[in-house]
């Protein structure tokens, strides 16, 4: 891997977030489109533990009304959007809530056009606090077992990760500092380490780390050379085409999948 080009390191974080409403499947359309290899989505559970594609546990960002996605139904959701108005407008009204499996038969659909791609699917901390580890990952793991050799779950959730582990095939530890804990890394045994750039040391080497590093929120080109020579393995940015100075050209509307 750290031999890899620049584009071929980059994860689309939550999607094309820069010209799309972020988790939807126009944004994961357009990064796979864009020719990314991987793609990050967060995962919660409905009121009635349908996995989301949902960042928030609040619906007020992405959807633009009051209440939290963990006790909102999965028919209630099909009324609202994934539109982001406050960042976006009504520049994307129609774009709705997508399923988790909805996002796999996407994934599924497109796999003969972007074989390569593969999944960083993060399970949020709030659906896990609301519905416990045993539940969420009932709800989650059989949607996700068609595609499961093309997934890496991921969570800030250690003992989550501890309860995939002899069943599922790849893993990442979300850390809230660094370096990771032994106490950890022994409860979660991940195959990837990620972590906000903003909680690395100045002078502190990726690659001494005994797992691969993903590092997240990477802004610009500058920064990827940086955290690419101090050893990260993957690049995890909401603009990607920034970084590569890559052509654009958001459609006029979401496009509509054969099996919708």
């Amino acid at each position: 891997m750290q031999s890899s080009p620049l584009s071929h390191r980059l994860v689309a974080h939550r999607g094309d977030q820069q010209h799309y409403p972020e988790n939807s499947l126009s944004a994961f359309q357009a990064a796979a489109a864009d020719g990314r290899l991987y793609l990050e989505f967060d995962v919660q559970l409905s009121a009635d533990l349908i996995p989301m594609v949902y960042h928030d546990p609040d619906l007020q960002r992405t959807s633009g009304v009051d209440g939290g996605i963990n006790e909102t139904t999965t028919a209630e959701l099909a009324r609202l959007t994934a539109s982001e108005p406050a960042r976006l407008g009504q520049s994307f009204c129609f774009e709705p809530i997508p399923t988790l499996r909805k996002v796999i038969k996407w994934y599924q659909f497109i796999q003969s056009s972007a074989p390569k791609l593969q999944l960083f699917v993060e399970i949020k901390e709030e659906s896990i606090e609301h519905f416990g580890h045993q539940r969420v990952l009932d709800a989650i793991r059989p949607v996700l077992a068609p595609v499961r050799s093309s997934v890496i779950i991921i969570s800030f959730d250690a003992p989550l990760l501890a309860l995939l582990r002899s069943n599922w095939p790849r893993t990442g530890l979300i850390l809230r500092q660094w370096p990771a804990t032994d106490s950890s890394l022994n409860t979660a045994q991940p195959d990837y380490l990620i972590v906000n750039k903003q909680r690395i040391g100045t002078d502190e080497r990726l690659d001494d780390q005994p797992l691969p590093v993903m590092v997240y929120e990477i802004e610009n080109k500058q920064q990827a050379e940086h955290w690419l020579q101090r050893g990260a393995s993957l690049l995890e940015s909401f603009n990607c085409n920034a970084i590569l100075a890559g052509p654009h050209s958001p459609p006029a509307q979401r496009q509509r999948w054969p099996y919708e």
